[in-house]
């Protein structure tokens, strides 16, 4: 009796049915990740907003930028900030670790990472001190980047963007942002620090923790150094996630005519960076 088998016609019907199914299945999957990530990515902004406002509900006031942060005697942080938990580095500047500090307002440390970044265990067991400089995925902007006058000074207390109470405007808009997605761009280095522009072939440059390193952190980078570098900006072709005053968090494409560039006061130049942050709310 002969045995039934497949012709070879017949194995490559079957193999270029399954190779179409895949072509469009993948697509379809690959937006249900990215849509995942959204979703977790708005649930640690919210969760992030949640422990900054109970920060202020505690201390009388929103957590301090590392660049006001000053220190005692002791080298003990008077507040934290989201993006740089820990520096080290004695040289330059007192060394702190704040990541104590947050651990009194996150069960987990994980919600400080952004689902679209490769994960980073930044707890203090994981990452110790030694490694000069641990980051977060996510930037907390008041307090920042209008609190300093033009000569570099600091705004007085009772006017600073320290309060959630109080207003906050930038060059006519109404901010209500109290963090986001790394949405910068550095123009004296010539960078864009975004973290949902691997789409878009944003090259990846991870430092990994080593005992001594430099830093540890996890951002995407573009560097562009053709003429059109302020033209094509980037950022227009991605989107970022913000949290504000409310707790609430939401999801922005790049493109949206709400964003506004907030830039470092001190010098009105191209040479600090700019962060977009929805206005208007």
């Amino acid at each position: 009796m002969r045995k039934k088998a497949f012709t070879l016609v017949e194995l490559l019907v079957v193999v270029a049915i399954i190779a179409l199914l895949v072509s469009i299945l993948l697509p379809a999957l690959g937006q249900a990740r990215t849509m995942a990530k959204e979703v977790l990515d708005v649930s640690n902004m919210h969760q992030c907003a949640v422990a900054v406002l109970t920060y202020e509900s505690s201390h009388g006031r929103l957590p301090e930028h590392y660049a006001e942060r000053n220190v005692d005697t002791q080298g003990i942080p008077k507040g934290f900030w989201i993006e740089q938990l820990a520096k080290d580095d004695p040289a330059r500047d007192p060394k702190y670790d704040v990541r104590p500090q947050w651990a009194d307002y996150l069960a987990d440390f994980k919600v400080l990472n952004c689902p679209m970044l490769r994960p980073l265990d930044i707890s203090l067991d994981t990452i110790p001190l030694s490694s000069r400089r641990v980051y977060g995925g996510y930037a907390i902007y008041f307090g920042f980047w209008v609190d300093r006058a033009k000569d570099g000074t600091w705004a007085d207390e009772g006017t600073r963007w320290t309060r959630t109470e109080r207003p906050w405007n930038y060059e006519g808009n109404r901010i209500e942002v109290l963090m986001g997605d790394r949405m910068c761009r550095v123009p004296s280095s010539y960078a864009y620090r975004i973290n949902h522009g691997s789409a878009l072939g944003v090259r990846v440059e991870y430092k990994d923790y080593a005992a001594g390193g430099e830093f540890v952190s996890s951002v995407y980078c573009q560097y562009d150094f053709s003429p059109q570098f302020f033209v094509n900006d980037i950022r227009l072709r991605t989107t970022a996630c913000y949290a504000f005053k409310d707790g609430s968090a939401k999801m922005y494409e790049g493109d949206d005519p709400t964003l506004v560039d907030m830039e470092l006061p001190s010098a009105r130049t191209e040479t600090y960076a700019t962060h977009m942050v929805p206005s208007g709310r």
